[in-house]
């Protein structure tokens, strides 16, 4: 009965050291350099020169598409425009507020006119002060409507960005969606299409550095980065090593009782 019970105690072990094994890559492919990646997707960076009709052709005509609503459109402002309200110092107010602006934009005008909101600090303006910025679809007439729409708004003044690029697009990030299994395959397609600037697999990461950056793109995390990662292979070796560990001790204490 002794010999029994440690040999059930060493298959079980072996059984919960191959599943742990192969749990470790299920859920990630890995690129030429060994380095993982999400499976499905690729992540792309469109020339600033894309238009609204080449984004939608772009995936379009490989007969892929656009992951959630699409890229991320990133462009210099054309204005901002400084607004205050009631309670401006509350942190719940101020998303309050933001949200409704950019649902009324919306409502008014459409998606992009409105590429960011931050809050300032503005002497001229009297201290702390709302910064709604706009693209090259606005105009002041329709910050005026904007802001003029919303009761608890006040206008504190429309400024002109002074960069000689303003209202011009610098970035078009997002994730095209392919088959999975065809990443690598998928990549080097992108990669030659005249339009893209970058295409990257998109890489598995458990802990990233963010910082805020109101006038360039967020940096992507991408299969091959030299960003900080703690890949799965790293987490699913410390489990099988926990596991053997109470294995081992589990078959010792068992010949110790026989």
């Amino acid at each position: 009965m002794a010999k029994a019970a440690i040999n059930q105690s060493i298959y079980f072990l072996i059984v919960a050291v191959l599943f742990m094994a192969i749990l470790g890559f299920a859920f990630a492919g890995t690129d030429e350099n060994g380095n993982q990646y999400v499976d499905g997707v690729v992540v792309v960076s469109l020339k600033g020169t894309a238009t609204q009709s080449d984004i939608n052709d772009f995936v379009t005509k490989y007969n892929l598409s656009w992951e959630g609503n699409g890229p991320q459109i990133f462009t210099i402002p054309l204005f901002r425009a400084y607004v205050t309200f009631p309670d401006i110092n509350s942190t719940i107010q101020r998303q309050v507020e933001m949200d409704k602006i950019s649902a009324k934009a919306n409502e008014l005008f459409g998606e992009g006119y409105i590429t960011d909101q931050t809050m300032n600090y503005v002497e001229n303006y009297g201290g702390t002060v709302l910064s709604i910025a706009f693209s090259s679809k606005a105009t002041h007439a329709d910050a005026n409507t904007l802001v003029n729409s919303i009761n608890e708004l006040t206008l504190q003044g429309i400024i002109d960005d002074p960069s000689p690029n303003a209202g011009q697009v610098i970035d078009v990030l997002g994730t095209v969606i392919v088959p999975e299994g065809q990443e690598q395959h998928w990549l080097e397609i992108l990669r030659q299409d005249p339009l893209v600037s970058t295409a990257q697999l998109q890489g598995i990461t458990y802990a990233q550095d963010q910082t805020n950056n109101t006038t360039a793109p967020p940096s992507n995390n991408v299969a091959g980065s030299n960003s900080n990662i703690i890949n799965n292979s790293t987490l699913i070796g410390a489990i099988i090593l926990i596991i053997l560990i109470i294995g081992v001790s589990l078959v010792l204490i068992n010949k110790k009782r026989k």
